[in-house]
């Protein structure tokens, strides 16, 4: 409903002298002022009347919030020919608002009840939200989710810091409307949610576990946090980390404590923990690398250790080319171990190491290098010396040996230089006198030479 403030005003034309005089009117910010001018021409002539702003052409202003102050209007009456006015002068009061709370402070999960003024509108809700004009809100408990900076969870992680700031808050701003003298005034209500952390939990954990010495020790968890929050699990007590290897001369009973925090608030049990006596393995510290040429003979020294018992050695795979005696490697690899044309073999001698209760595997690494047997020429025709006639072709023929297996290459010379050729030589004797004929055959690293005297008659 508008709240009309109306000003009678009467204005009569006395012997056509212009008469002026003013009046006051007194509205607060909302009002509209409306001003009911009579006016009378005592010759019956048709008046005119006109006003100043803040009133519009009917004598009319609608006040609005922040129009607080003072104004003057000037009403003029006219009949054309003489003019009387009247001063009007408006106050203005500020609009006097309600006073409500706008600022309220609550935790995830706590109930929140807003007792509204009667005038009063939210915006932005649902329906059901506002009854009876109380507004009534319960935070969830994933209303805040506070995000942990690396920074926090690297330090928290460490052990630098020992905690890690959850309460956070997360602010929501709900617009609001007074309805107060023919005014909307938006206004808002701001509700400060903060983080109400609950703490984690084990939903499964072991009571009591069973390991072996040399084995590792592994506590199977799993943890839960309902407010969804990163979550950090140490361990403390016998030991300090999960899957650590337990360590020998550790036999008997102990106890860990495995703790589960979110940073702030953490659950912590204590697990039982049974070490049983196990044997040691044996192990090696000797020589695992020979280098050594075929045909060459070479000794290792086995060494072998454990705490608990003594250790012997066998060959598991020796290549056919080793054998053990009195805990010493015995290597002898023949001519034939490295194949033409390769220059050397690589190749692993695995051995066994017992204590008598456990076995492992020990690799020596082997490199056998390529020892090259010299070429050796073993059959000739003709013999050395011989005589033949002038004219006569003499066939030279060679037998040569590699006991590698290696490709032989024959190379001929009649005096100066040589010719590469096959194993069988033609050649006519054209010329008297003695000839000399040589040949040599390689095999690329050794090579065999035989000269033949010619008697040409």
């Amino acid at each position: 409903m508008k709240n009309t403030k109306t000003l009678w005003i009467c204005i009569i034309f006395l012997l056509l002298i212009p008469i002026s005089y003013s009046k006051t009117l007194e509205v607060i910010e909302g009002d509209i002022v409306s001003l009911n001018v009579s006016a009378e021409d005592l010759d019956g002539d048709e008046l005119i009347i006109n006003y100043t702003p803040p009133l519009n052409e009917n004598g009319e202003w609608q006040t609005n919030l922040g129009d607080a102050g003072s104004y003057s209007s000037k009403i003029t009456v006219s009949d054309g020919k003489s003019i009387s006015e009247q001063n009007v002068t408006i106050i203005v009061n500020k609009l006097p608002l309600p006073e409500f709370q706008r600022n309220y402070n609550i935790r995830e999960g706590e109930r929140l009840e807003v007792e509204l003024p009667s005038n009063m509108t939210l915006s932005d809700l649902p329906d059901d939200a506002i009854s009876n004009n109380k507004f009534v809100w319960t935070p969830d408990y994933h209303t805040v989710k506070p995000d942990m900076s690396f920074v926090e969870k690297f330090l928290f992680k460490w052990r630098i810091s020992n905690k890690i700031d959850l309460n956070k808050t997360k602010s929501f701003t709900i617009p609001s409307t007074l309805h107060i003298n023919n005014l909307k005034i938006n206004d808002s209500i701001t509700i400060n949610v903060i983080n109400n952390n609950r703490a984690p939990y084990f939903v499964n954990l072991s009571e009591e576990i069973n390991v072996k010495e040399g084995e590792r020790l592994k506590i199977k968890y799993f943890v839960e946090d309902l407010d969804e929050d990163k979550l950090f699990v140490s361990f403390s007590g016998f030991i300090n980390k999960n899957n650590q290897i337990i360590g020998y001369d550790k036999q008997g009973g102990h106890n860990v404590t495995v703790e589960v925090s979110d940073g702030q608030l953490s659950q912590s049990k204590e697990v039982k923990v049974n070490v049983i006596g196990s044997n040691r393995y044996p192990g090696y510290r000797g020589d695992n690398n020979i280098v050594l040429r075929e045909n060459q003979t070479k000794e290792i020294k086995l060494l072998g250790y454990d705490l608990d018992s003594e250790v012997s050695f066998d060959i598991k795979s020796g290549l056919n080319i080793s054998k053990i005696v009195n805990n010493t490697l015995i290597v002898n690899p023949d001519f034939d171990f490295v194949v033409y044309p390769d220059k050397k073999r690589h190749d692993v001698i695995i051995l066994d190491l017992d204590d008598g209760n456990n076995k492992i595997e020990q690799n020596i690494s082997l490199t056998v290098r390529n020892v090259n047997r010299k070429v050796k020429i073993v059959g000739i025709y003709p013999p050395q010396k011989v005589i033949v006639k002038r004219g006569e072709v003499v066939k030279f023929e060679i037998n040569a040996e590699d006991l590698d297996n290696g490709n032989l290459t024959y190379y001929w010379s009649e005096g100066w230089g040589w010719k590469e050729g096959e194993k069988n030589h033609y050649r006519k004797m054209e010329s008297l006198g003695v000839k000399k004929f040589k040949v040599k055959v390689s095999d690329g690293e050794s090579s065999d030479k035989f000269e033949w005297k010619i008697l040409v008659k």
